[in-house]
């Protein structure tokens, strides 16, 4: 299933550092070439809102309640 800019994701449980459960993740780019941009909804009040590129299998669309 293909990312999409502002699709609400999660970080794979083998991927993830300690405290990224505790975020709210999107996606700030479209999937390319098995890549895209995340960043923190939480951070984003931030003057630069932090942003990491990730391999596309290290994510997965968040199940929305």
């Amino acid at each position: 299933m293909t990312i999409h800019k502002g699709d609400k994701i999660t970080i794979r449980p083998e991927w993830r550092d300690a405290g990224d459960e505790n975020f709210t993740w999107i996606a700030r780019s479209d999937e390319e070439k098995g890549r895209l941009d995340i960043s923190a909804l939480e951070l984003r009040h931030l003057a630069l809102w932090p942003m990491q590129t990730v391999r596309a299998d290290m994510v997965e669309k968040a199940c929305i309640e």
